[in-house]
């Protein structure tokens, strides 16, 4: 080999990693969508979350400046495409002051449930900008203004800094007609007419309900999600028996080793159903089921015909994942055809 190709012939490292070794820096565009795609800013071994948590910040609004455009379109992508949560919202944040209107724009394709807008509201909260002033509370309003009692049931929880009552509190939306005003009152702890909403009124029915037929007769009439009842009794195996046929696939895989303890999957009619649950491969594409949670379920579970149904579960959806996976490869710095 020549002097010339082996000093020129290949390019050379330009930077150093964190641990001082020559290193190839990427591209803005590139480190841009690698932070959204895999930094979650838990510690790691090379930084703390202090230090992540920094650099995002530094990168989100280096990208914010040079190239809104791409940044909406990348915080999209990561949100819907790539099931990123944490740096898509911050992302956001950090868009709502560079461009209000790319932020409005694109507000409720990723803030799309509860979770979101009260992990939103405390990072605008964590960068000293309070309740973001007029431009994102009308964003807020517009998302209140499709809140759904499962919604309200579901996520009013107070674990995640901001419940939708707090997300009420602060951004003063008015409701459309007396069954909205019921439920925002409702979600605030104020006195409401629970009779315009009768799925929050059988949750409230099923906290005083004082036998398990009344239990599962609430939760079938106000067709009560898993986390709800959970949180409000200590169910029982006829209880698990009636969540199991309205839970969806997800929650199905994460509860799998209740419902195993509980007894509920000794009857062949339930496990019967279970098994086919998780082997349909059209509702784990639509569930989005990652390939890694139903290898969680199978370390969790022991019944023979689960860990079969588990591992053809694990090959179909891995198949599935790999191929949208390549369909989408580069989608968003690939030239338009």
């Amino acid at each position: 080999m020549s002097m010339a190709k082996k000093l020129f012939g290949s390019f050379r490292p330009n930077t150093f990693n964190k641990d001082h070794y020559p290193a190839f820096s990427r591209s803005l565009e590139e480190q841009f969508l690698q932070t959204l795609l895999t930094n979650t800013m838990s510690n790691t071994f090379y930084a703390d979350q202090n230090e992540l948590l920094s650099d995002a910040e530094q990168l989100h609004q280096e990208m914010a400046n040079i190239n809104p455009n791409f940044m909406a379109k990348a915080i999209l992508f990561a949100r819907n495409e790539g099931f990123m949560r944490l740096q898509p919202l911050f992302g956001l944040a950090v868009l709502s002051i560079y461009r209000p209107d790319l932020f409005a724009k694109i507000f409720l394709l990723v803030v799309r449930i509860p979770s979101d807008l009260s992990d939103f509201l405390m990072i605008l909260k964590g960068m000293g900008r309070g309740e973001g002033g007029r431009a994102v509370k009308r964003q807020v309003n517009r998302f209140l203004s499709g809140v759904s009692e499962y919604w309200a049931i579901k996520y009013n929880g107070r674990g995640r800094g901001y419940s939708l009552g707090d997300a009420i509190a602060t951004a003063h939306p008015k409701p459309e007609d007396l069954k909205q005003q019921a439920l925002f009152r409702y979600l605030r702890g104020l006195k409401a007419n629970l009779a315009l909403l009768p799925q929050v009124e059988a949750l409230e029915n099923l906290k005083l309900a004082s036998t398990e037929e009344e239990q599962i007769a609430w939760i079938e009439r106000g067709k009560l999600p898993y986390e709800t009842v959970t949180g409000a009794i200590k169910p029982s195996k006829a209880v698990w028996e009636a969540l199991l046929y309205q839970m969806p696939t997800f929650a199905l895989l994460r509860h799998m080793n209740a419902l195993q303890r509980a007894g509920v999957l000794e009857d062949k009619r339930n496990l019967d159903y279970v098994v086919n649950r998780i082997t349909d491969e059209q509702a784990l594409k639509k569930a989005k089921i990652m390939p890694f949670r139903l290898a969680t379920a199978f370390r969790q579970v022991d019944q023979p015909e689960l860990r079969d149904a588990l591992r053809e579960a694990a090959e179909l959806r891995s198949i599935t994942y790999l191929n949208s996976e390549k369909r989408r490869q580069f989608s968003l710095i690939s030239p338009a055809r």
